[in-house]
């Protein structure tokens, strides 16, 4: 069963927007649950909001998509689940390390050993 997403996903922050600010935009939508900003892999700033319910968060993403921010319009999506892009870089992972397989040739303690 897929879950419907119950957090959302805000790029297009102004660097000048601090977090207790980005997080006065959106704690007044019913059901807000929390919120963080932080910068992604190419240095911009984006951020995910947290709701009760998926209906919330749709209904926040309605009302503060293209929400202009010291001269910045927000560009708010669902976020992907972060559990399944996980499990996808762990499944990868471990293809990986079977790919190196030098220690199954070398065989330690097998046969050897004289005793007395």
């Amino acid at each position: 069963v897929i879950m419907a997403s119950t957090t959302l996903f805000v790029s297009n922050i102004a660097e000048s927007l601090d977090e207790s600010a980005f997080q006065a935009i959106y704690s007044k939508h019913p059901g807000f649950v929390s919120s963080r900003v932080r910068k992604d892999k190419t240095n911009s700033i984006v951020g995910f909001v947290e709701f009760g319910t998926h209906e919330q968060a749709s209904r926040a993403m309605a009302v503060t998509q293209g929400h202009v921010s010291h001269d910045q319009a927000f560009a708010v999506m669902f976020a992907k689940s972060q559990k399944r892009a996980r499990d996808d870089g762990s499944r990868e992972s471990m293809g990986q390390q079977r790919g190196g397989g030098k220690m199954s040739r070398h065989n330690d303690g097998v046969g050897g050993g004289g005793g007395g």
